[in-house]
């Protein structure tokens, strides 16, 4: 099969360089908790869930929502 010529020009997955990354530093000694390719390691914290309740109630609707409440971060999708 012949491929186009732009296909070639294609790069890696951002998201793939960043996994690479991690398991360098995670050999490295270092802790990771993996978000940036498939289920997180951990079960969702009951104040996010609740963040993303609130927002699909009042209508939000865009990809991300990342708003500070008490010093945490909640990211809605």
């Amino acid at each position: 099969m012949k491929f186009a010529e732009r296909m070639l020009r294609l790069g890696t997955e951002t998201a793939f360089e960043v996994m690479a990354k991690a398991k360098t530093l995670e050999a490295q000694g270092k802790d990771m908790i993996y978000l940036q390719i498939g289920e997180p390691d951990f079960l969702t914290p009951k104040h996010i869930i609740e963040a993303v309740l609130e927002g699909l109630k009042a209508g939000v609707r865009s990809k991300l929502v990342v708003k500070a409440v008490s010093g945490r971060f909640c990211m809605c999708l």
